[in-house]
């Protein structure tokens, strides 16, 4: 029903209303509800103003709730669109019922504001065939793409305690979002049932929405009302009697008001009787009705708050004639609203002509008196009534509904039921909603018992999967195994499920050794699909495992795809050659370079894979990457993301933003790979894999372009995702070099040292022989040579020239020629360390990486500063400026302007009597960091009297003796120098 058909068939209902004789209400009839009616107009304006804001509104049942919805509609801009859904008992499963009504309301898709853009927003049919796990997260992208170009836009959503679960998460996941919409949310519920109240919630502690709470009327107000609606004196110690009955509710006081006018009795206690229950006062109130009347009002109430008539009809055993005269009596009595508007099917044989008619449509006049005849039904006679709405809705082809009531009347061993129930399930499954699903599918098990068939539990399982709980997966995927005479396919693809499943929970060596079952079985009849069970499990694996548990997959991948199609020849070979050149064999470049060239003959033919994000595209950029053809890979990606993000292929979308976003930081481009990130980011809660990836890539952009703090709360972030995971990914790996990189720019060498220890450890442990992968072995270096562990250091180097011989990579070559300078640096051997500084500077002129090179000038200067170049240093230590300047890399640059200042370039501050030198404020920051002398030295790579010299020239200028004088001073007045210019290449 649309917004304004729904505000007048209300009205059309109510019974005029007098003016109300205290203060209290306003023109709309609401009492006390001044504080929700102000935050009301305070979102309608900022609604218009294209500001997004969600306004959630609790409370019992009766409290003016719905009033108050009724009332943001009205009031709403006229430039601002309203979409209505409201939650009803009996659509509480129907699969994002809510929010598929706001979609209709608004126009539906396409049709609406989005005119060409795809398949409706919610159709089933739209998703038909693609992987499940990627159904829900394109159906949540899809709605907040939609919102973003709709204009300033309302969703009223009534009765949202009576949402089901995918639309409670759909809600959920746009008002964490709304800010950056134009959007404006009003949403009223019940604080039970709590699912609903328990997502509102945290959404308004977490500042996505604000939270109002409707309290009772107070007895003035209660006692106003019941005089404004009897319409006639009523005694004091009527009123007394009345006010206490309703509880301060407003549509009890309503009810026992029009009870008072029409000459009604209002119903009492007596002396020590039990108290009247709401359910009880409401029918009391309509105790008069005929005898079909009241069939008629119970048969409605197991249908829902809003019902279809000729449903209700059938379900009473009703005549017609007696139907309509029904109908009509209980709409006098205030019951029911007067039937409305037409769901007929177009070309359906039958049209509307009597309030009975197919397609017409009635309502309670408030969900609390359907909720108090329903409440009065015995449970046997409730039964028998949901079998009836069973029956009649499954015979007119209203599935979604009649599932319902299967479940309600218990319909064990009814075959038609558990049917119903299995293809609901299945379409909601397809449509995005797999919480829904295996609602529908565990129901339709129950009710089949050991009739269930395999087809039905492998079902029940990939809704479990899709929906976040992979141990009861698991549990469906081991019943369909168990089932006797289970085809060989159906074995292999239920084997297959099940190792996803086990992975998913943390199983990974059962996982694998249930997929090579899988892959065993899958290959005899079909090689095609043992190549896809392969490939996603090596997919999965990489993301925990590393290249080493993904190699054996894509291997064996490769070898039985020579009987599948050249498609799927293409994937196999080009996801061998990723995970083998991440290995550190040069062969898979040759590999993917094949796969790519025959993707750029045909690039729709391939586009057409990106839901497998071990495509062709996403493999050769990410290893255009790796060997740094940097300017290919960001083709790649900047042609493929597009596609990925107009087919709403969020899994693909995700992947291919993170391998742009990493390119990019190697080209310099930091502000556009933070974007990206922060892309992923929003959509890590649809997929929850790229989460820790994403936040370490913010966490990377954010501290080089000097935004530290942001960059530690990412760190903090990821880290918390990253805790429990049972071994170490890429992901964690990132975060440590990440970390030590930071700690020993700032002088902590030791705990860099640590930092680096676990990412050598892990990185063998995942099989990474590709060192651009996770560039962390040069800082290695650093750190260890700072410390004085050269043993260690020389270690790294090792590697490094191994990889350096057999990849064609300059980032390894660079940071090899780099690390060999630290320990020449610190052997003496200054002529050596200049020879290995240039060496690293010529590999660095063959690779755009303006990053890398800006930290090889800056050591490369600093050493010259020590060892009296000063001239030359200067003009090494300006080319870094400029360059970290150019791509607005603060973080390098701040480091290199204090190493300048020390050298006396040109950004050298004119200093006051008796003030710092460069070299006195950093030799003072990290004494105040709580460094030894010792290690002072080992830092900035002079002698300890030299340090010693500098804190007594720092004591005396800021006119103090002693270190914890310094150190207090700091306390005071702040950081002499901020951290960050304590280290860099000052080693």
């Amino acid at each position: 029903m649309s917004t304004s058909l729904l505000l007048e068939s209300r009205r059309a209902r109510q019974p005029a209303r007098p003016a109300p004789e205290i203060a209290g209400p306003g023109s709309d009839g609401l009492w006390e509800r001044e504080g929700v009616s102000t935050a009301l107009g305070d979102l309608a304006r900022r609604a218009a103003a294209g500001r997004g804001e969600a306004l959630f509104i609790v409370g019992e049942a009766g409290l003016g709730k719905t009033a108050l919805l009724e009332k943001a509609c009205r009031h709403a801009h006229p430039s601002v669109r309203i979409g209505l859904g409201r939650g009803d008992a009996m659509e509480a499963t129907v699969a994002l019922g809510l929010l598929s009504q706001v979609v209709e309301d608004l126009g539906g898709w396409p049709g609406g504001p989005v005119q060409g853009s795809g398949p409706p927003l919610l159709d089933a049919a739209a998703h038909q065939g693609e992987p499940s796990t990627d159904a829900r997260a394109r159906c949540f992208y899809r709605a907040l793409r939609w919102l973003e170009v709709a204009g300033p836009v309302l969703l009223a959503l009534d009765d949202v305690h009576w949402a089901d679960d995918d639309s409670l998460a759909l809600l959920s996941f746009l008002c964490r979002r709304i800010q950056a919409l134009p959007v404006a949310v009003v949403a009223t519920l019940r604080p039970w049932p709590p699912s609903a109240l328990s997502v509102v919630s945290g959404l308004a502690g977490s500042g996505c929405g604000t939270l109002q709470r409707l309290s009772p009327l107070s007895d003035a107000a209660s006692a106003a009302v019941i005089a404004s609606r009897s319409g006639a004196a009523v005694t004091d110690a009527v009123t007394v009697h009345a006010v206490g009955l309703c509880g301060g509710n407003p549509l009890l006081l309503e009810q026992l008001g029009l009870a008072i006018s029409r000459g009604e009795g209002i119903p009492g206690t007596g002396p020590g009787g039990p108290p009247v229950q709401a359910h009880e006062l409401l029918l009391a109130r309509f105790a008069g009705l005929s005898a079909p009347a009241i069939r008629f009002a119970r048969a409605a109430s197991v249908l829902g708050a809003r019902f279809r008539p000729e449903l209700a009809v059938e379900m009473a055993g009703l005549e017609r004639v007696d139907a309509d005269q029904t109908l009509e009596e209980l709409c006098h009595s205030g019951l029911l609203c007067q039937p409305v508007g037409s769901t007929t099917e177009p070309g359906s044989a039958t049209e509307p002509g009597s309030t009975t008619e197919p397609g017409s449509t009635a309502e309670f006049v408030h969900p609390l008196i359907r909720h108090a005849f329903y409440h009065d039904l015995a449970p046997p006679q409730r039964a028998r009534l949901h079998a009836r709405a069973f029956v009649a809705m499954a015979s007119r082809g209203m599935e979604a509904g009649a599932a319902e009531h299967a479940v309600r009347a218990d319909l064990v061993g009814d075959l038609q039921a558990v049917a119903v129930l299995e293809r609901v399930g299945r379409k909601a499954l397809a449509t995005g909603a797999p919480a829904t699903a295996a609602s529908h599918l565990q129901a339709a098990v129950r009710l089949a018992g050991d009739g269930a068939s395999p087809g039905l539990l492998a079902s029940l399982g990939q809704a479990e999967l899709a929906g976040g709980r992979p141990q009861e997966a698991v549990a469906a995927y081991q019943s369909v195994l168990a089932a006797p005479a289970l085809s060989v396919r159906a074995r292999a693809s239920a084997l297959n499920m099940l190792g996803r499943s086990l992975f998913m929970t943390g199983d990974v060596r059962r996982a694998a050794a249930v997929l090579q079952e899988a892959v065993d079985l899958g290959g005899i009849e079909d090689p095609t699909a043992a190549v896809e069970v392969l490939l996603d499990h090596a997919l999965a694996t990489w993301v925990g495992g590393g290249p080493a548990a993904a190699l054996p997959l894509v291997v064996r991948a490769r070898a039985l795809a020579g009987g599948a199609g050249r498609g799927t020849q293409l994937r196999a070979a080009a996801a061998w050659g990723l995970v083998a050149l991440q290995s550190g064999d040069p062969a898979g470049i040759g590999a993917v370079d094949e796969a790519a060239r025959e993707f750029q003959e045909d690039r729709r033919a391939h586009y057409e894979g990106l839901d497998w994000t071990w495509g062709v595209v996403s493999a050769f950029a990410n290893a255009a990457t790796c060997v740094e053809r940097l300017e290919e890979a960001q083709q790649c990606y900047a042609a493929a993301l597009p596609v990925a993000e107009r087919a709403t292929a969020v899994t693909a979308m995700v992947s291919l933003a993170l391998g742009y976003a990493d390119t990019l930081c190697r080209l310099g481009r930091l502000s556009e790979a933070l974007e990206l990130f922060r892309r992923v980011s929003s959509l890590s809660d649809l997929i929850r894999v790229t989460g820790p990836l994403a936040a370490v890539g913010q966490a990377y952009a954010l501290v080089h372009l000097g935004q530290a703090e942001q960059s530690r709360k990412w760190c903090e972030r990821a880290g918390e995702m990253l805790a429990g995971t049972p071994r170490p990914g890429v992901a964690q790996l990132r975060l440590w070099a990440l970390e030590g990189e930071r700690q020993l720019a700032e002088g902590r060498a030791q705990e860099a040292c640590q930092a680096f220890s676990q990412v050598e450890k892990a990185s063998k442990s995942l099989g990474i022989g590709e060192p651009c992968l996770v560039a962390w072995a040069r800082d290695a270096v650093a750190a260890y040579a700072a410390c004085g562990r050269d043993g260690d250091a020389q270690r790294i180097l090792t590697w490094l020239e191994s990889c350096s011989t057999a990849l064609p990579c300059r980032w390894p070559r660079a940071a090899l020629a780099a690390g060999q300078a630290y320990l020449a640096d610190r052997r003496g051997d200054d002529q050596a360390a200049g020879a290995c500084f240039e060496a690293a500077l010529a590999h660095h002129r063959a690779v755009s990486m303006p990053l890398e090179r800006v930290r090889t000038l800056l050591d490369y200067g600093a050493f010259l500063r020590r060892t009296g170049h000063v001239a030359r240093a200067r003009a090494v230590l300006g080319e870094a400026l400029a360059s970290s300047e150019a791509v607005g890399a603060r973080w390098l640059g701040e480091r290199v302007a204090t190493e300048l200042a020390v050298a006396n370039g040109r950004r050298r501050r004119h200093r006051a009597p008796g003030q710092l030198t460069a070299q006195e404020e950093r030799v003072a920051a990290l004494a105040t960091a709580g460094h030894s002398n010792q290690a002072i030295a080992q830092q900035l790579t002079v002698s300890l009297n030299t340090v010693e010299t500098h804190l007594r020239h720092i004591y005396s200028k800021l006119g103090i003796s002693s270190r914890r004088q310094l150190m207090a001073m700091s306390s005071e007045k702040g950081p002499l120098v901020t951290p960050s210019g304590a280290g860099g290449g000052s080693r």
